[in-house]
């Protein structure tokens, strides 16, 4: 009886345990998609902080390319340039995208692109801010793809420091911002408003 009077949840009515052992399962659960789930990623305030943590997290084995060795890259001769793959969505590709890029939303269509392309050829994946491209690029490796990099920063990054984009082979000047909040990392000047 002591034991009983002793413990925390002697004290609890049975419903009221049953409420915080759901309450907490569900919490657990919840941690569990998020943590899983590299489409879960929301940041609740754009941060680029936080986004380079995320990638550091949850792909600190692939390698990354800056937007200036990249830049270097893209002027090389055609055999040597790298292969680039938007992994971004048709609807934001359509907007803006880098020279010569090829837009794949998902990784089964990169594969058809990359088939004809030598598999020690440097390719390199960009998306909006870097997070679905790493996704595709843990993908793309898994495949056989070696020779593979993630744009850091991505396309928002390149635009902000004033490089090039173009919609088919015109030059244009904004970018699709993904959503409002991701938007928010892109100069004001460089938002797309014909996604709204």
């Amino acid at each position: 009886m002591k034991y009983l009077k002793h413990n925390p949840c002697y004290h609890f009515p049975r419903k009221n345990k049953i409420f915080i052992f759901t309450c907490a399962f569900l919490a657990c659960l919840s941690f569990t998609h998020f943590s899983s789930s590299t489409h879960a990623f929301h940041p609740i305030q754009a941060d680029w902080t936080i986004i380079k943590k995320y990638i550091a997290d949850h792909f600190a084995d692939l390698p990354l390319i800056t937007t200036d060795n990249l830049a270097e890259m893209l002027q090389k001769p055609e055999p040597e340039r790298p292969v680039l793959i938007d992994a971004r969505t048709s609807e934001e590709f359509g907007v803006s995208h880098l020279k010569n890029a090829r837009n794949a939303g998902k990784h089964k269509k990169a594969i058809r692109i990359l088939e004809e392309v030598d598999k020690c050829r440097p390719i390199v994946i960009y998306c909006s801010v870097g997070i679905r491209s790493a996704a595709m690029a843990n993908r793309l490796r898994a495949a056989g793809f070696t020779n593979i990099y993630n744009l850091e920063g991505s396309i928002f990054k390149w635009v902000n420091e004033g490089r090039p984009l173009y919609r088919g082979d015109s030059q244009v000047f904004t970018v699709h911002p993904y959503n409002r909040e991701w938007g928010k990392l892109l100069n004001i000047n460089l938002r797309s408003t014909d996604s709204e």
